[in-house]
């Protein structure tokens, strides 16, 4: 459990960084405000789709930050998104 790890800040800031945690924390939020053409649809949605399959050391480390409700916020974000840009497929 994350409450038993010791000096869990310590080991974040040391091994994530502040640089990670904001861009785990707000990629969605960048994403919703990003362009919606043909071309950089098809580019977000190859990327989402990786992060998607590959999303572990993104709820890892929301979770080590305590954020996992971000973790749903983030998705309903990119699933508005898409429904936007649905337009062109």
């Amino acid at each position: 459990m994350n409450q038993d790890i010791q000096d869990l800040q310590q080991l974040l800031e040391g091994r994530i960084g502040g640089a990670v945690q904001y861009a785990c924390t707000y990629w969605a939020g960048h994403l919703g405000l990003s362009p919606t053409s043909e071309d950089f649809a098809e580019e977000i949605i190859d990327l989402a789709t990786n992060v998607l399959q590959n999303s572990c050391p993104w709820v890892e480390v929301m979770s080590l930050h305590n954020q996992l409700g971000e973790v749903v916020n983030s998705m309903n974000r990119l699933l508005d998104w898409l429904e936007k840009v649905s337009g062109f497929y």
